[in-house]
């Protein structure tokens, strides 16, 4: 007992009250098969404040040697840590227990079960977004480690891992580039897939290029599997609107190279879309005029589903007198049976109504778009 009280004075001195210390917390189990038996059922539990056990065992006091001064020692640090961690505790509970972290609360140690239901899919969504700090969102995404090939397959979880890659640090989502990765056939099955497809281009967005370079190694390797895909292009279009400059340089230059063929294809056509967004500008003229002396692309692309959007960026980047030929080729196959696609004829593409204007500070014409 005399021991037990020099040991909680010590103890008194870094937290309080010596008594104070042990009420409060529910840890005594973790420490009291250490003390005498009945020891604690002596202790008075009453919350008054015991300033004399402080006063009669101070650390001067507690000299004692061998045995007993090491028991003390161990039962002060058993004490410390106890009390740390119950801190620590009471402040997680505190920040669990707030309104913003009940979504949090509500899903965790079921995380990959409920991101396979509809519904479930959806509150761990909201989970994600509303949770307190980046390490709670970590901790909710790792219960979803070694199910990430299948949850990219899945219709609802599929979701789920968009809003990981959406809300968490590159570093944090590192395991599912490891676990889409892992095999090179894995990558390219996923990219013309039409859930993993949507994971491959949130990576592209959100990860640093270096992050990455296992899988747009693979990517741009087999790029002609994927721009005339019905998946695999948009893969393709995230590349060229977030990739680096060589990786932007090489699939203008295959799509350079291949137009013809990429061109004459509902899926090829919004690669070439894109291609003529994010390229340097004198790619865009070279792919413009490409465009617009094949016929057959030029109503390809005009009758995809951003073929308006298309077809302006191609008059765009043409001189007057190439665009007055383009136009006159879209106004030629207007009528075809096959010229509209979506609900949207060629003749209804607003670039058909270019007018050629003359630009007061630069000799000769420069095309300028308009509504009607």
């Amino acid at each position: 007992s005399d021991l037990i009280g020099k040991s909680l004075a010590a103890h008194s001195y870094r937290h309080g009250s010596a008594l104070d210390c042990l009420g409060p917390y529910p840890h005594l189990h973790a420490w009291s098969r250490f003390l005498p038996a009945g020891v604690l059922e002596t202790l008075p539990w009453d919350t008054a404040p015991r300033p004399c056990l402080a006063e009669c065992w101070t650390p001067d006091s507690v000299t004692s040697g061998g045995c007993q001064a090491q028991e003390h020692s161990f039962i002060v640090r058993k004490m410390d840590r106890q009390t740390t961690q119950s801190t620590t505790a009471s402040a997680t509970d505190a920040v669990l227990q707030s309104p913003v972290a009940n979504d949090a609360c509500s899903v965790a140690g079921k995380v990959w079960q409920l991101s396979q239901d509809a519904l479930g899919c959806r509150q761990v969504q909201d989970a994600l977004e509303a949770a307190p700090s980046n390490e709670v969102r970590a901790a909710l995404a790792q219960e979803l480690r070694g199910h990430v090939p299948k949850a990219v397959r899945c219709k609802h979880a599929n979701h789920v891992i968009c809003k990981c890659i959406a809300t968490l640090e590159p570093r944090s989502f590192q395991f599912i580039v490891e676990e889409l990765a892992v095999r090179e056939s894995l990558v390219m099955q996923f990219a013309k897939h039409r859930f993993g497809c949507r994971i491959i281009q949130q990576l592209l967005k959100y990860a640093p290029a270096c992050q990455l370079e296992c899988l747009t190694e693979v990517l741009l390797r087999d790029l002609h599997l994927l721009v005339c895909h019905v998946f695999g292009n948009y893969v393709v279009q995230m590349l060229l609107e977030s990739g680096t400059e060589d990786q932007r340089n090489g699939i203008i230059f295959y799509i350079k190279k291949k137009l013809a063929n990429i061109g004459r294809t509902l899926s090829g056509g919004g690669v070439v879309g894109a291609a003529l967004k994010h390229a340097a500008q004198e790619d865009k003229v070279w792919i413009a005029r490409a465009v617009s002396q094949d016929t057959e692309v030029l109503k390809s692309i005009a009758s995809t589903r951003n073929g308006s959007d298309t077809v302006e960026l191609v008059l765009q980047a043409l001189d007057g007198h190439e665009i007055e030929s383009a136009r006159a080729s879209l106004t030629e196959c207007a009528g075809t049976p096959d010229a509209s696609t979506f609900g949207s004829p060629v003749a209804a593409v607003p670039a058909l109504h270019v007018t050629i204007t003359c630009d007061a500070k630069t000799p000769g014409f420069a095309p300028r778009c308009c509504g009607a």
